[in-house]
């Protein structure tokens, strides 16, 4: 949805000296894009897609989230309804499976320094003395493939070329009637083990999926088609 396109050579050359992955995707009517779309939202926020009040038609847990918490890390956001619960902004927060240290993970994947919290009527906003923005650090490349009627979505990793910002401190601040801040630093976490995860559980990736009604099978059908052509290409 941003920048000007997608160009390529005639021939194909995949980045030497990275692990490359792909996913296939319909062409026709640009549905590749809600391919991409989805599959990204799932690796790093998560999918919460409704219709009318607490009718939800498709919810489920980011990959990364899983993968921080097996290893120990609990997502920033439990860290933030805690403090809403402080405030009494949130009156109770649901119990996660996840136990650990309290770490900004999602962000690990493309920083937001500013997000609404429409539910509860505040802003999160993440400060850092030198940082201000990170993108992220996963590269996508849609490939038209000849004589098909299809897409090939590669990615990789690119942190050797942006870096990382792992172990940073930030100032979260919670702005609502009256603002309230604390700090939180980022989890150590390596995307190229995070990418190698995800391609492992490939075929596990349906248990974070909580809900999906019949309205919300159109993105069951696009995660199902993803997960199903992921390969690796190389490295």
């Amino acid at each position: 949805s941003k920048g000007f396109g997608s160009f390529t050579t005639n021939n194909i050359v995949l980045p030497k000296g990275k692990k490359v992955y792909s996913f296939e995707a319909d062409l026709k009517d640009d549905e590749w894009m809600k391919y991409l779309g989805y599959f990204y939202k799932f690796l790093r926020q998560g999918i919460n897609e409704y219709r009318g009040r607490n009718n939800n038609i498709f919810y489920a847990k980011p990959l990364i989230f899983e993968y921080a918490c097996k290893r120990g890390i609990v997502w920033e956001k439990k860290a933030i309804k805690e403090k809403l619960q402080e405030l009494n902004i949130l009156n109770n927060s649901r119990a996660i499976s996840c136990n650990g240290e309290k770490k900004i993970v999602r962000d690990l994947l493309g920083l937001s320094t500013n997000q609404s919290w429409m539910s509860y009527r505040i802003s999160v906003v993440k400060e850092h003395n030198q940082i201000e923005r990170y993108p992220s650090p996963l590269f996508f490349k849609p490939i038209k493939e000849k004589n098909k009627n299809k897409m090939k979505i590669y990615f990789w990793n690119r942190s050797d070329e942006i870096g990382s910002i792992s172990n940073q401190t930030f100032n979260i601040k919670i702005q609502g009637k009256r603002t309230n801040e604390f700090e939180l630093s980022t989890a150590n976490i390596n995307i190229d083990d995070f990418l190698e995860f995800v391609y492992e559980n490939k075929n596990n990736y349906k248990k974070l999926i909580k809900h999906s009604s019949s309205q919300g099978k159109f993105i069951e059908n696009y995660l199902n088609k993803v997960f199903s052509t992921l390969k690796v290409e190389n490295g």
